[in-house]
């Protein structure tokens, strides 16, 4: 089956042709395959009696109600934040931005003929949008055409920015923008790959927030639209994916056994300074406090004032870093921090840091840490917040 263009299709048919005619393939071949498509149209296709308009009109409700199902189970989030969907449709500030079809220079005359996979999207998406919100801004951007002051000035002020691409990964100019967009908004990014869905799979860094649709129709696009404004929910999931390591991190609870169990792994950890389980079973306690544990790890965060995230402490035993564990920790911990901004009535994360005004575990310790795990935290961007977090170890 082709469902792209008739240039596609037509030349299917003389490769057939062609194979026939060299002995690639036999004629037998092709008639048990015709045959076999027959068999399958007179099980299922409806009778060729004539049909009322009445049960025409009903029929296409009935397939156009199966088609949104159908487009609902493959939409796929491959990745979000936490509190990120669905978002307000009473939001002021959304924008939607999406690669525009080149405008043709000189007295070109456009063919009229339509790419396969043509780097621009439908200019009628900003309609779907537009349902929910009309005051939705549409951007449309262009490659080596840069954005106006106007544009530019409504991306930096938006409180949502969906971003639509169409094969990113094969329009350098597309993924290059959307990354520079991920960096600058962070979180208030949405990208919606609407054709290939691994425009940004591996950008995780950048990207926060990521949907995929697999076609760049109508009613795909549609599909992605509701779910991010919350009147479906998607239920598709990637053909193929990152090989993600899985680590069994639960919440920590104020128990007796919970306590001893972080203070076994805290001076197994950081033997140099010991604490007594006493004490670190009060720090546990705190109200403001959100721990995580692992059998080989565990992690201790602050939400402070409501807005300020600290992690104040995050130990793996010797063995077990660098296997991806102290990152599953930090990300865990700040992830619900912001869940827990946002449930406190808060809104959005103030900051999200290394280190803590309570407690302060090491007052006067040396900063002789070695490299790599001062590099831990700057890979991770905590480049302002490590350099408070030994200012309290000083």
């Amino acid at each position: 089956m082709i469902c792209h263009t008739m240039s596609a299709q037509v030349g299917a048919i003389e490769q057939v042709v062609q194979a026939v005619k060299s002995g690639e393939l036999s004629q037998e071949a092709i008639e048990a395959s015709v045959k076999r498509v027959k068999d399958l149209k007179t099980k299922y296709l409806l009778s060729q009696t004539s049909s009322t308009l009445a049960n025409s009109e009903e029929r296409i409700t009935r397939q156009s109600t199966l088609a949104s199902e159908v487009y609902t189970k493959s939409t796929t989030v491959v990745r979000s934040e936490p509190g990120t969907f669905p978002i307000s449709a009473k939001q002021s500030k959304i924008v939607f931005v999406s690669p525009g079809k080149a405008p043709l220079e000189g007295d070109a005359v456009d063919s009229g003929k339509e790419k396969t996979r043509e780097p621009h999207t439908p200019s009628t998406y900003i309609d779907l949008l537009r349902v929910h919100n009309s005051n939705i801004i549409d951007i449309r951007f262009h490659d080596g055409i840069p954005l106006s002051a106007e544009s530019e000035k409504a991306i930096e002020g938006a409180e949502t920015v969906i971003f639509a691409t169409r094969n990113a990964s094969l329009s350098q100019y597309q993924k290059d923008f959307g990354l520079s967009l991920g960096k600058k908004l962070g979180f208030k990014l949405i990208v919606v790959a609407t054709c290939d869905p691994y425009d940004f799979l591996k950008e995780t860094e950048k990207i926060k927030n990521y949907v995929t649709i697999y076609e760049p129709t109508l009613p795909a696009f549609k599909s992605a639209v509701d779910v991010i404004f919350g009147i479906r929910k998607a239920q598709g999931s990637l053909p193929v994916g990152l090989s993600v390591a899985k680590h069994d991190i639960r919440l920590l609870t104020s128990s007796d056994e919970d306590c001893k169990t972080l203070w076994a792994l805290y001076q197994e950890v950081f033997s140099k300074w010991p604490i007594s389980l006493q004490r670190l079973t009060k720090i546990l306690r705190n109200g403001a406090g959100k721990h995580y544990i692992h059998d080989k790890g565990f992690c201790m965060s602050f939400l402070l004032d409501g807005r300020h995230g600290k992690i104040s402490t995050i130990g793996v035993l010797p063995g077990y870093r660098g296997k991806g564990l102290g990152t599953a920790l930090v990300t865990r911990a700040q992830e619900e921090l912001r869940v827990d901004a946002f449930t406190v009535g808060m809104g959005e994360l103030k900051d999200f840091g290394i280190g803590s005004v309570f407690p302060r575990f090491w007052p006067g310790v040396p900063i002789d840490f070695p490299e790599v795990d001062k590099d831990f935290f700057l890979h991770r961007g905590k480049h302002s917040s490590m350099a408070n977090f030994y200012s309290y170890l000083s």
